[in-house]
């Protein structure tokens, strides 16, 4: 996504670009401690204004949902 929009991954690291966020929401369904194992799966789209959104689900290693965040 960041590539087709002239980003790509690399250049950004090399010349230290940053994307900042204008509004996150997030959700949490599950308290967390600490050195607890979680997934992150990521899902990131275009809006027709090139904003990039970014939808996250974390889960703990039973495969529940512990939190959610939207972010644009």
């Amino acid at each position: 996504l960041l590539e087709s929009l002239g980003y790509p991954i690399h250049s950004c690291l090399e010349k230290g670009i940053k994307f900042v966020s204008l509004d996150t929401n997030v959700r949490f369904q599950s308290q967390q401690f600490q050195n607890a194992k979680l997934e992150i799966h990521t899902i990131g789209s275009q809006g027709t204004d090139r904003t990039i959104y970014f939808d996250q689900v974390i889960y703990d290693q039973n495969e529940k949902k512990v939190c959610s965040i939207t972010a644009s």
